[in-house]
């Protein structure tokens, strides 16, 4: 393999990182909701709409996901800030549901409007992120501006913010749901597609590059914690029901 191959499979690795952090990400805050509060109607199937339409988006963005080459997909990344938006903003109109019906119950109140703050705030970050994404003259990298590094830090404090609150008011809390289980269903999926593909991509890595970099190892590094970090997760939402 040449050395332009052995680049592509490492740009190929940290893209598959990131955008699965994404994914998981936005399902898993769609999950925290559902496990306490989804109800058959009208309104919570159009929601769902809403997130088959915010999935096909990342369905669609997936493919031409690339942060080696941001400019080129200008266009695409651009998209998936308006898609990581619209499930917050979802997010927050269900939540808000909830607190109008619960609105007579002053325990509830806290930690309702605690979780929409934090889910209004991301969704105004990744609508920044929207202009944020832009290529001018001044650009001194080549794969354009990383202003997407702020989807990945964004979508770690909002879950922990929004995890932290259902711990610390245990009205909301996960007990008695079946969170375990849905975290447990896309465990399923990470150990049979994320680790497949990521042993075969740092397999090439290292079979056919006479020396590893330090940036390389830090890449394998975070595919492996993000896995092991999902494999924990209904270990954690166990502890925390």
């Amino acid at each position: 393999m040449t050395t332009g191959g052995i680049a592509d499979v490492r740009a190929a690795l940290k893209n598959y990182v990131g955008f699965f952090t994404l994914l998981w990400f936005t399902w898993l805050e769609t999950s925290l909701f559902d496990v306490r509060f989804a109800t058959d109607s009208v309104f919570n199937r159009v929601c769902k709409a809403i997130s088959f339409g915010v999935m096909t988006g990342f369905a669609v963005s997936g493919a031409i996901y690339d942060t080696t080459d941001v400019a080129k997909n200008l266009k695409a990344f651009r998209a998936m800030s308006i898609i990581l938006m619209v499930s917050r903003l979802a997010l927050v109109a269900q939540y808000g549901v909830v607190l109008w019906y619960l609105r007579a119950y002053k325990r509830t109140v806290t930690p309702l409007v605690g979780t929409m703050a934090c889910l209004f705030v991301a969704a105004i970050i990744f609508l920044g992120t929207f202009f944020g994404l832009h290529v001018n003259d001044h650009t001194e990298h080549d794969g354009g501006p990383e202003t997407y590094i702020a989807w990945y830090v964004v979508a770690c404090v909002e879950a922990a913010a929004v995890i932290a609150i259902s711990c610390f008011w245990r009205v909301v809390s996960f007990k008695h749901t079946h969170l375990v289980e849905r975290v447990g269903l896309l465990t399923l999926i990470i150990m049979g597609e994320g680790i497949i593909g990521m042993t075969k991509s740092v397999s090439q890595i290292l079979q056919n590059s006479t020396s590893t970099s330090g940036s390389d190892i830090g890449i394998i590094a975070a595919s492996v914690l993000l896995i092991v970090s999902c494999l924990a997760a209904p270990v954690f939402a166990r502890t925390t029901s």
